[in-house]
Protein backbone atom coordinates (compact mmCIF):
# COMPACT_ATOMS: atom_id res chain seq x y z
CA UNK A 1 0.00 0.00 0.00
CA UNK A 2 2.77 2.56 0.91
CA UNK A 3 4.12 1.70 -2.88
CA UNK A 4 0.92 2.70 -4.21
CA UNK A 5 0.90 6.01 -2.22
CA UNK A 6 4.81 6.33 -2.84
CA UNK A 7 3.69 6.25 -6.81
CA UNK A 8 0.31 8.43 -6.87
CA UNK A 9 2.25 10.71 -4.77
CA UNK A 10 5.18 10.95 -7.60
CA UNK A 11 3.23 11.00 -10.34
CA UNK A 12 1.34 14.12 -9.05
CA UNK A 13 4.26 16.08 -8.61
CA UNK A 14 5.13 15.15 -12.15
CA UNK A 15 2.38 16.95 -13.36
CA UNK A 16 2.74 19.74 -11.45
CA UNK A 17 6.04 20.34 -12.58
CA UNK A 18 5.16 19.41 -16.23
CA UNK A 19 2.69 22.00 -15.82
CA UNK A 20 4.84 24.74 -14.79
CA UNK A 21 6.99 24.30 -17.44
CA UNK A 22 4.51 24.49 -19.97
CA UNK A 23 3.90 28.27 -19.03
CA UNK A 24 3.38 30.65 -21.86
CA UNK A 25 6.72 31.94 -22.59
CA UNK A 26 8.01 36.03 -22.44
CA UNK A 27 6.40 37.76 -25.67
CA UNK A 28 8.81 38.75 -28.29
CA UNK A 29 9.94 42.09 -27.84
CA UNK A 30 12.55 41.97 -30.83
CA UNK A 31 11.25 45.35 -32.37
CA UNK A 32 10.56 47.03 -28.94
CA UNK A 33 14.03 46.26 -27.94
CA UNK A 34 15.79 46.94 -31.49
CA UNK A 35 14.34 50.08 -32.44
CA UNK A 36 15.60 53.66 -31.88
CA UNK A 37 14.62 57.01 -33.93
CA UNK A 38 18.53 58.12 -33.81
CA UNK A 39 19.02 55.01 -36.91
CA UNK A 40 16.26 56.32 -38.87
CA UNK A 41 17.16 59.96 -38.65
CA UNK A 42 20.62 58.95 -39.52
CA UNK A 43 19.33 57.57 -42.59
CA UNK A 44 17.32 60.38 -43.29
CA UNK A 45 20.18 63.02 -42.94
CA UNK A 46 19.44 64.28 -46.62
CA UNK A 47 16.75 66.36 -45.39
CA UNK A 48 18.35 67.95 -42.64
CA UNK A 49 20.63 71.39 -41.77
CA UNK A 50 24.18 69.71 -41.02
CA UNK A 51 24.17 70.42 -37.27
CA UNK A 52 25.05 67.91 -34.05
CA UNK A 53 22.34 66.00 -32.97
CA UNK A 54 21.30 65.13 -29.41
CA UNK A 55 19.05 61.99 -28.63
CA UNK A 56 18.29 60.96 -25.56
CA UNK A 57 14.96 58.99 -23.87
CA UNK A 58 14.33 55.89 -21.23
CA UNK A 59 11.70 53.52 -20.36
CA UNK A 60 9.20 53.73 -17.87
CA UNK A 61 6.83 51.70 -16.05
CA UNK A 62 6.89 48.08 -15.41
CA UNK A 63 7.52 45.47 -17.77
CA UNK A 64 3.86 44.03 -16.68
CA UNK A 65 1.35 44.58 -18.14
CA UNK A 66 3.11 46.67 -20.62
CA UNK A 67 6.15 48.48 -21.10
CA UNK A 68 6.84 52.30 -22.52
CA UNK A 69 9.80 53.74 -24.02
CA UNK A 70 10.33 57.64 -25.44
CA UNK A 71 13.01 59.11 -27.26
CA UNK A 72 13.86 62.72 -28.21
CA UNK A 73 16.28 63.81 -30.99
CA UNK A 74 16.53 67.53 -31.80
CA UNK A 75 17.57 68.06 -35.53
CA UNK A 76 18.32 71.37 -37.92
CA UNK A 77 16.24 70.87 -41.07
CA UNK A 78 14.61 73.65 -43.67
CA UNK A 79 10.87 74.12 -42.65
CA UNK A 80 9.64 73.38 -46.49
CA UNK A 81 12.11 70.15 -46.19
CA UNK A 82 9.69 68.98 -42.74
CA UNK A 83 6.71 67.33 -44.29
CA UNK A 84 9.14 65.14 -46.75
CA UNK A 85 11.47 64.42 -43.48
CA UNK A 86 8.63 63.28 -41.59
CA UNK A 87 6.89 61.17 -44.23
CA UNK A 88 10.27 59.80 -45.21
CA UNK A 89 10.32 58.81 -41.09
CA UNK A 90 7.32 57.40 -41.37
CA UNK A 91 8.00 55.20 -43.79
CA UNK A 92 11.36 53.95 -42.32
CA UNK A 93 9.63 53.14 -39.08
CA UNK A 94 7.08 50.91 -41.23
CA UNK A 95 10.35 49.37 -42.77
CA UNK A 96 11.70 48.59 -39.48
CA UNK A 97 8.70 47.10 -38.18
CA UNK A 98 8.37 44.43 -40.69
CA UNK A 99 12.18 44.07 -41.11
CA UNK A 100 12.01 42.80 -36.95
CA UNK A 101 9.23 40.37 -38.29
CA UNK A 102 6.24 42.36 -36.93
CA UNK A 103 2.91 43.31 -38.11
CA UNK A 104 1.70 46.96 -39.59
CA UNK A 105 -1.60 46.63 -37.97
CA UNK A 106 -3.07 49.82 -38.70
CA UNK A 107 -1.82 54.12 -38.63
CA UNK A 108 -2.74 57.11 -38.16
CA UNK A 109 -1.07 60.69 -39.18
CA UNK A 110 -1.86 64.28 -39.33
CA UNK A 111 -0.83 68.31 -38.54
CA UNK A 112 -2.48 70.44 -36.13
CA UNK A 113 -0.80 74.18 -37.19
CA UNK A 114 2.80 73.30 -36.80
CA UNK A 115 2.94 70.06 -35.11
CA UNK A 116 3.57 66.74 -38.00
CA UNK A 117 2.36 63.41 -35.68
CA UNK A 118 1.68 60.24 -36.78
CA UNK A 119 0.91 56.95 -34.59
CA UNK A 120 1.26 53.04 -36.08
CA UNK A 121 0.00 50.00 -34.45
CA UNK A 122 1.61 46.79 -34.98
CA UNK A 123 1.98 43.20 -33.47
CA UNK A 124 4.65 40.45 -33.18
CA UNK A 125 3.86 37.24 -31.86
CA UNK A 126 1.67 37.48 -28.68
CA UNK A 127 2.92 41.38 -28.71
CA UNK A 128 0.97 44.33 -29.57
CA UNK A 129 2.67 47.69 -29.79
CA UNK A 130 2.23 51.63 -30.97
CA UNK A 131 4.80 53.78 -32.08
CA UNK A 132 3.96 57.91 -31.51
CA UNK A 133 6.06 59.78 -33.52
CA UNK A 134 5.71 64.11 -33.16
CA UNK A 135 7.81 66.73 -34.67
CA UNK A 136 7.91 69.85 -33.14
CA UNK A 137 9.59 72.82 -34.61
CA UNK A 138 11.28 75.33 -32.62
CA UNK A 139 13.28 78.26 -33.29
CA UNK A 140 14.58 78.97 -36.94
CA UNK A 141 15.69 75.55 -37.94
CA UNK A 142 14.96 73.24 -34.65
CA UNK A 143 13.03 70.52 -34.95
CA UNK A 144 12.01 68.28 -31.99
CA UNK A 145 11.38 64.49 -32.60
CA UNK A 146 9.63 63.02 -29.78
CA UNK A 147 8.53 58.93 -30.09
CA UNK A 148 6.65 56.99 -27.78
CA UNK A 149 6.78 53.47 -27.84
CA UNK A 150 4.04 51.22 -26.05
CA UNK A 151 4.21 47.31 -26.03
CA UNK A 152 1.72 45.10 -24.29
Amino acid sequence: MKRITLVVCIFIIAVILAGCESADPEPSREFFSNFTIGEIIAENEAYLVESSRVLSGGSVGPPEPFVQRNEEIGVQIEADNIPSFMQAVKSDIEKAVTDNGAQLQGYGTGTIESLEYFSLAYSQDESYGTIHVWGVPGEGTEFNIIVLLTED
